[in-house]
């Protein structure tokens, strides 16, 4: 009996978690993504990287298929598009003057906007690239 009690705790708060976690909004993702099954960005070698719909399936956030994350100085996260206009992924860049990603944000299955968590994690990462 002891040993099941000691589960039921940490079972008992994943499960509090995904249902916080679902209620908050943060957007489903496309009801229809272009692309299923995300193929891994390889691992960056300076400031900017290549991202697209295909590297992050149903988490892709946004309404064109293609961009470039680029972590500029002072760790302002930004997404070019394809057009070249660069939009802001943190406080930072809006901060410095670059337009927020609003324009570009897709909607989810649920009518929220999708999340920009995944896009601005990769993006962060190429901060330690920057001088």
């Amino acid at each position: 009996m002891i040993a099941r009690a000691s589960t039921a705790l940490p079972i008992g708060l994943v499960c509090t978690g995904v249902v916080l976690l679902t209620a908050c909004g943060a957007g489903s993702g496309p009801a229809e993504p272009g692309h299923r099954s995300p193929v891994p960005l390889p691992e960056p070698t300076s400031n900017t990287q290549q991202v697209s719909g295909e590297n992050l399936g149903y988490l892709w956030p946004l309404t064109v298929e293609r961009g470039t994350l680029e972590c500029r100085p002072g760790d302002q996260v930004v997404f070019v598009a394809p057009d070249g206009g660069s939009y802001a992924l943190n406080d930072k860049a809006e901060q410095a003057g670059i337009p927020g990603i609003e324009p570009l944000r897709a909607t989810g299955a649920d009518g929220d906007a999708i999340s920009l968590g995944a896009m601005r994690s990769g993006a962060l990462g190429l901060c330690v690239f920057t001088a």
